[in-house]
């Protein structure tokens, strides 16, 4: 599941959910090409992801990280699948996943090794995804 903002929480949409495909994953509460709208606590909660990619629009990796309580206090955070398996990645929302370009092909190389663990690429570094601790 990818997240474009954190309060309200919305899914990122439009090309993020083919990024997501592309890179092998499974995108969950929006689809290709879709414009999305903010999403309830009670949906996330309902779709169990896996993984959880958070990369809200115009926030470097740093801004995010400081706002993580805005996710990590919600009630039931601790038993989403992905919290338990240490599964919930920040990454450059601005550099590779919020604005249509060439960076959306960055993206979807950094998801690849977010889901897979594989390089697609240059190797991935902690500036462009890091696990939320």
């Amino acid at each position: 599941m990818a997240v474009e903002w954190l309060d309200p929480l919305w899914p990122a949409g439009h090309w993020v959910p083919e990024q997501v495909t592309c890179a092998g994953g499974e995108p969950l509460l929006a689809a290709p090409g879709e414009h999305t709208k903010p999403m309830t606590w009670e949906a996330v909660r309902a779709a169990r992801p896996d993984v959880v990619l958070v990369l809200p629009c115009g926030f470097p990796p740093e801004h995010t990280l400081g706002e993580r309580d805005l996710l990590t206090s919600l009630p039931g955070w601790n038993e989403l699948p992905a919290v338990q398996a240490g599964e919930v990645w920040v990454l450059d929302g601005p550099a590779s996943f919020n604005r249509p370009g060439p960076r959306v092909v960055r993206g979807a190389e950094v998801l690849a090794h977010v889901l897979h663990g594989v390089r697609a690429g240059e190797p991935v570094t902690a500036a462009e995804a890091r696990r939320m601790e």
